[in-house]
C-alpha cells in the first residue's frame, strides 16, 4: 500500500482573544504569540528592556518556578529579601530564594535526591509538567497507570508517568509525528509560556474546556496514528474526540467555539476515512470524504472564524491527499 503523508499541529480549541501586550520579537503569526501576550497581560511574564521576549531562549528551574508562582497567587515577600530554603545551593541572600521557599512551601518543588535544588539547571518537559500539576492541585488519581509506557521514549514505572499522562490526555503537550513525547527535552521560554497558558485556560474554564482540550489531544493522536498507517487507532481517536465535543455541546452548545470544535472533529473523521480510502486505492471514495471534510471545515468557520487556520489546513491536507493518488 502507498503511504500517504498527513501531518498537522493544531491549537484551535483555546479560544483566542485580543491581548494588549506586545513584544517586538513575537509577531502576531508567532507560534506562541497568544500564550506569551496573554501571560504578559496577566503580569505573569515580562520582557527585556529592549522590548524582546526571547521565546527561543532556554529556561532554568528558577525562572519556570517564578512564572508558575505568579500564575497561582504569587509569593509572600519580594526579590532581595532573605529567605532560608533548606537547599544548600540556594543561598538565603540570593534574589530567587523567595520563589524557591514559596515553591517548597506549596509543594510545587521538592529538590533532587542529593538535597539540592539546582536552580540554574534548564527545566525539562516532565519537570515543568510536574510543577504545573502540583501548583494547580490536579487530581492525578485517575492517571496512575504505571505498568505501561506512554510512548517509545518513556519508561514503564517512571515517576513522571501520571503527570505526563494527564498532560497528553488534556492537550498540554503535542507529541511528535512518530508519537515520541520527549520527556527529558529542555524547554524554551515560548514552550513554557504555551504550556502554562494552556493549563491556566483549562483550569479556569471548567468542564467544557477540559472536554475540548481532551478532544484536541485526541485529534493530535489521530495524526500520529495516520502517520503510522494505523487506521483503527485513528478512527478510535476521532470517535472519542467527537464524543467529547458532543458532550461539550450538551453542556454549552451556544458557544461558537464549541460548535466549531464539533465540526472540526467531524472533519477529521472524514479526513481519516479519506486516508483509508486512499490507502485502498479508491480515489472516488477518497474524494467524497475529502469533500465532506472540507464542508465541515467551512461550517466550523461559520460557527467561529478563529478556527479558519485549522479549517484551511484540513482543506490543504485533503487536496494533498488526493494529489498523491
Amino acid at each position: 500500500m502507498q503511504k500517504i503523508s498527513l501531518l498537522l499541529t493544531i491549537g484551535f480549541l483555546l479560544a483566542p482573544s485580543a491581548w494588549a501586550a506586545e513584544f517586538n520579537d513575537v509577531p502576531a503569526d508567532h507560534s506562541y504569540h497568544e500564550a506569551i501576550t496573554f501571560l504578559a497581560d496577566e503580569k505573569i511574564v515580562s520582557g527585556n528592556p529592549d522590548g524582546t521576549f526571547l521565546a527561543d531562549a532556554s529556561v532554568n528551574r528558577v525562572a519556570a518556578l517564578k512564572m508558575i508562582l505568579r500564575s497561582v497567587g504569587g509569593v509572600q515577600g519580594r526579590e532581595g529579601q532573605w529567605f532560608t530554603t533548606g537547599f544548600p545551593d540556594v543561598p538565603s541572600d540570593s534574589w530567587f530564594s523567595v520563589y524557591v521557599r514559596r515553591g517548597k512551601e506549596k509543594g510545587i518543588v521538592s529538590g533532587n535526591a542529593d538535597g539540592t535544588f539546582a536552580p540554574d539547571r534548564q527545566v525539562a518537559r516532565v519537570e515543568l509538567i510536574s510543577m504545573l500539576t502540583r501548583a494547580f492541585k490536579v487530581d492525578l488519581r485517575s492517571y496512575q497507570e504505571l505498568s505501561t509506557s506512554l510512548s517509545t521514549d518513556t519508561v514503564a514505572g517512571a515517576w513522571y508517568l501520571p503527570s505526563l499522562r494527564y498532560a497528553v490526555e488534556l492537550g498540554l503537550i503535542v507529541p511528535q509525528s512518530d508519537g515520541r513525547l520527549e520527556p527529558s527535552r529542555v524547554l524554551t521560554r515560548g514552550e513554557v509560556a504555551d504550556m502554562l497558558y494552556r493549563m491556566i485556560t483549562l483550569r479556569r474554564n471548567g468542564e467544557v474546556q477540559q472536554l475540548l482540550s481532551s478532544a484536541e489531544a485526541d485529534l493530535i493522536q489521530v495524526l500520529v496514528a495516520l502517520n503510522q498507517d494505523n487506521i483503527s487507532e485513528a478512527l478510535a481517536r476521532t470517535n472519542q474526540a467527537l464524543a467529547d465535543c458532543d458532550k461539550a455541546m450538551r453542556i454549552d452548545g451556544s458557544k461558537g467555539v464549541v460548535r466549531a470544535a464539533q465540526k472540526i472533529a467531524q472533519g477529521f473523521k472524514n479526513l481519516t476515512l479519506a486516508y483509508q480510502a486512499a490507502l485502498d486505492g479508491n480515489r472516488e471514495q477518497a474524494q467524497q470524504y475529502v469533500g465532506g471534510a472540507k464542508e465541515m471545515a467551512g461550517l466550523a468557520y461559520d460557527a467561529d472564524p478563529s478556527t479558519q487556520p485549522v479549517g484551511k489546513k484540513i482543506k490543504q491536507l485533503g487536496d494533498e491527499l488526493l494529489a498523491q493518488l
